[in-house]
C-alpha cells in the first residue's frame, strides 16, 4: 500500500468523500483488526537502520522539542495546493499523459508536495516511501470529513490491544506516533471548554492515546524506553556477557536464545523467561523469524515524543505490568546496559573484532543503545516521576515520617495475628531501597546530583517535597548502614569508598533533614539493644574492599526475594 499511486489513490478517496453518502467505510478494519489510521502507520515502519525522516520536518534544538505543526511532517503537506482531478490521475498513471494537451512525457513529480525525485539506493527508497506513508497518514489525519470519526479511530484497538498511537510507537515509526499525538493535542484543544482545568486536559488526551483499560504492558511511555535496537546491531555475531532469554513461543531455547531488548519488544506476552545459566552470547532473535529491534528509528523524534508526553501527561506516574514505577524501570536498564557494554569492551575478541560477512545476518553497524541513559537524566530533573518512585509503598502518602515514639519497658505482647495486622498498616520500602541501593553503588555521580537538585529546589517551597526528601535519606542511611557495615577499616586510609562518599553527598547537600535523621537513625539502632528488646547478633562478615560489599549486598535488595511493598 506504499508508493506514488497508492499516495494518489488516498487523495482520490479525500476528494470524493465529501461527495459520498455512506462514510461508513473509515471505520472498516482489515486483517489484525486494523482500522484505517493503523494502516497507514504500517506504510511508515522504517525498514532499513539507515532511515531517516527530512531533518527539516523533525528538526529539534538540543534542549527542547519540536513544535506541534511542524513536528512530524513539512507544514506544505497539512494543506496541499489545490490540484483538479483528471491532473492528479495523470500523475497517479490512471490517464496516459500524452491525452492532456501541452503535458511533458514524463511529468516531474517533485514539485508534488511530500514528493521526492526518484533516488537511486535501496535506503533513499525506503526514507522516501516511509515519507509517503507519513503523507498518507497525515491527510487523513487533517481532512474534515474524518475530523467526525476520528476519535472512534484513535481509541480502537487492534488484535494485539494496540490504538493506532501505540502501534506506531511499537512499530519505531516515531514521526507517525507524533503526527497521531498532534492531532490528538488538537482534538483535546477544540474540544475542551475555556474554564477546563489542565488536570481534564491530560485525562482527555490520555484517553486519546491510551485508554484507561489498555493493559500495563502497552503503556506508551514505558514502550518508548523499551524499544532499544537489539544487541545483534552493535556486537554481531561475537559472545558477550549479557542477559539472555529463552521464549517457547518463538522456538528460541537449548542453543539459541535472545537479547533483553528483543524480549521486551519482540517477544512481549511470549512465554519468554530469563536463562537460569547467564553465558557469553549473542542474539539468535533473527534466525527464527523477523526482528522488528534491528531497526532503531528516528531517535531525535522518539526524545521529543518522549519530552512530550513526560510534559503534558500522566504516563510517568503509572506503572508498569511489573508494577513498577517508570523511573525504577528505567534505572535498571541503564545498569543493565551499562554492564554489558562494559563487559564487551573488556573482552578481547570485542575489542579486535572483525566485522564477518553472512549474506544471511542483518546488519551489524549501530552503535550500543543511549536512548535510556538520557531518558534517566530528563527522568531525575522531573519532580512527578520522582514523587511516584519515593511514595512507592507508602499507604498513607500525607504522613509519610517516621514515627518519632520510643519503646516502653512495659509494651503489651501480640499476638502472631495482632502483629501481622500492624505490619500490613505499616509502609513499604523495599523498592525505594532498591532504587537508593542501584543509584549509589551503580551510577554515576552525576545521576545522583540530578536527583538531589530535584528535591533540593522543590523541598524549599513544597511540604510533600520536604516528606519525600526525608523518605529519601532515610533511604540512604539504610543503604549506608549496610554497606558501611561490611567493610572493614584499613590501618592507613588510601581512598574514599566511592558509594559512602554518595551517600556523604547526599548528607551534605540536604544537611537540614539529614541532621536530624541521623541523629534519629542512631538512637532507633541503638534503643533495642538498651532496652533489652533485641539481644546480640552473629556479626557480618567483614571485607577488604568495597567491590566485595556491593556484591554481598546484592542480597539485600534483591526485589524477587521481597514483597512488592
Amino acid at each position: 500500500s506504499s508508493g506514488i499511486n497508492a499516495e494518489y489513490g488516498v487523495m482520490v478517496m479525500m476528494n470524493d468523500l465529501p461527495n459520498s453518502k455512506d462514510k461508513s467505510i473509515l471505520l472498516e478494519v482489515v486483517g489484525c483488526n486494523h482500522n484505517i489510521l493503523h494502516t497507514a502507520v504500517t506504510t511508515c515502519i522504517p525498514t532499513n537502520e539507515k532511515v531517516n525522516p527530512d531533518k527539516s520536518a523533525t528538526d529539534s534544538s538540543s534542549t527542547g522539542s519540536p513544535s506541534r505543526t511542524s513536528s512530524a511532517i513539512n507544514e506544505q503537506s497539512f494543506a496541499p495546493p489545490p490540484i483538479s482531478k483528471r491532473d492528479m490521475m495523470q500523475r497517479a498513471g490512471f490517464y496516459p499523459v500524452s491525452s492532456a494537451p501541452g503535458s511533458e512525457a514524463n511529468p516531474p513529480l517533485s514539485g508534488w508536495p511530500g514528493i521526492a525525485s526518484s533516488p537511486s539506493s535501496k535506503s533513499k527508497k525506503t526514507s522516501v516511501a516511509n515519507n509517503k506513508g507519513l503523507y498518507i497518514l497525515t491527510l487523513l489525519l487533517r481532512n474534515a470529513d474524518v475530523k467526525p470519526f476520528l476519535k472512534t479511530l484513535l481509541t480502537q484497538k487492534d488484535a494485539d490491544g494496540y490504538t493506532p498511537f501505540m502501534y506506531a510507537i511499537r512499530s519505531r515509526a516515531y514521526p507517525a506516533a507524533y503526527a497521531i499525538y498532534d492531532c490528538c493535542c488538537d482534538l483535546v484543544d477544540s474540544d475542551s471548554t475555556s474554564d477546563a482545568s489542565d488536570s481534564e486536559k491530560k485525562a482527555a488526551l490520555e484517553e486519546l492515546l491510551c485508554p484507561a483499560d489498555a493493559a500495563p504492558l502497552s503503556q506508551p511511555i514505558y514502550m518508548l524506553c523499551d524499544n532499544d535496537n537489539c544487541s545483534f546491531t552493535w556486537t554481531g555475531k561475537h559472545h558477550i556477557t549479557q542477559d539472555i532469554y529463552e521464549c517457547k513461543t518463538c522456538g528460541l531455547m537449548d542453543n539459541l536464545c535472545c537479547c533483553s531488548e528483543c524480549a521486551k519488544s519482540c517477544h512481549a506476552g511470549h512465554d519468554c523467561k530469563l536463562k537460569k545459566l547467564s553465558h557469553t552470547a549473542y542474539c539468535d532473535c533473527w534466525v527464527n523469524g523477523p526482528c522488528k529491534a534491528l531497526v532503531a528509528g528516528d531517535q531525535e523524534v522518539r526524545m521529543s515524543l518522549f519530552k512530550q508526553l513526560l510534559k503534558d501527561t500522566n504516563f510517568s506516574e503509572q506503572h508498569n505490568d511489573k508494577h513498577e514505577p517508570l523511573l525504577f524501570n528505567l534505572l535498571q536498564t541503564v545498569i543493565r546496559q551499562m554492564h554489558e557494554l562494559r563487559k564487551a569492551q573488556s573482552a578481547p575478541s570485542f575489542r579486535t573484532r572483525e566485522v564477518r560477512r553472512d549474506s544471511n545476518a542483518p546488519p551489524t553497524n549501530l552503535d550500543p543503545p543511549k536512548f535510556c541513559s538520557e531518558a534517566l537524566k530528563i527522568l531525575l530533573a522531573d519532580y512527578r516521576a520522582v514523587k511516584s518512585m519515593l511514595y512507592e509503598g507508602c499507604i498513607d502518602k500525607n504522613n509519610s515520617s517516621s514515627s518519632k515514639g520510643t519503646f516502653s519497658r512495659n509494651m503489651t505482647v501480640l499476638s502472631s495475628e495482632e502483629q501481622r495486622a500492624c505490619l500490613q498498616k505499616q509502609s513499604g520500602t523495599a523498592k525505594l531501597d532498591c532504587f537508593t541501593y542501584y543509584l549509589v553503588t551503580k551510577c554515576s555521580a552525576e545521576m545522583l546530583q540530578v536527583l538531589i537538585g530535584t528535591l533540593k529546589s522543590c523541598s524549599a517551597r513544597d511540604k510533600e517535597a520536604m516528606l519525600l526528601t526525608e523518605r529519601f535519606i532515610r533511604s540512604v542511611i539504610r543503604v549506608f548502614i549496610v554497606l558501611s557495615l561490611q567493610v572493614a577499616t584499613p590501618a592507613k586510609k588510601k581512598s574514599v569508598h566511592i558509594p559512602s562518599s554518595k551517600c556523604d553527598q547526599v548528607f551534605r547537600s540536604l544537611p537540614h533533614a539529614s541532621i536530624r535523621l541521623l541523629a534519629e537513625s542512631a538512637n532507633a539502632i541503638i534503643t533495642p539493644v538498651r532496652y533489652g528488646v533485641s539481644r546480640p547478633c552473629a556479626l557480618i562478615p567483614l571485607v577488604n574492599t568495597t567491590k566485595e560489599a556491593i556484591e554481598n549486598s546484592n542480597e539485600f535488595f534483591s526485589i524477587p526475594h521481597t514483597q512488592r511493598r
